[in-house]
């Protein structure tokens, strides 16, 4: 039984369609590079500063965040900020890495604290004031 070339032509059409990357793979999301290493989270850092008082700091107190670790994510950081209404400075999209960060107030001796933001678990940080 011979077949017509129309036929052959349907049934090869056919055969190279089900073999197409069309339908090789499902959709999904696609495939995940498992050397490059997956993106650091950014954090949100508030630092609220406590005096003896209990009263808010100035508003013109200064206080900075500097990354003190060993990768270039944490030597970029180079922050300041004032406190707001609430006494608390608040430091958007950094980096988990360990940080200095020192707080000047008028009338106060400058303090600074060490806190490793990668392992920390009390955010915000709290500088008291003596």
């Amino acid at each position: 039984m011979s077949r017509s070339p129309f036929c052959v032509a349907l049934l090869l059409a056919g055969a190279v369609y089900q073999g197409s990357s069309l339908s090789a793979e499902p959709p999904g999301d696609p495939p995940v590079d498992k050397s490059k290493p997956a993106p650091a989270r950014l954090l949100k850092v508030p630092v609220m500063l406590v005096l003896p008082s209990g009263a808010l700091p100035p508003r013109e107190s200064l206080v900075e965040m500097k990354g003190s670790g060993d990768s270039a994510p944490c030597r970029g950081i180079d922050r300041q900020g004032h406190p707001g209404e609430d006494g608390v400075t608040e430091f958007q999209d950094v980096p988990p890495c360990k940080v200095v960060v020192a707080a000047s107030v008028t009338g106060f001796d400058t303090k600074k604290v060490k806190v490793d933001l990668a392992g920390e678990k009390s955010i915000p940080i709290r500088i008291e004031l003596p």
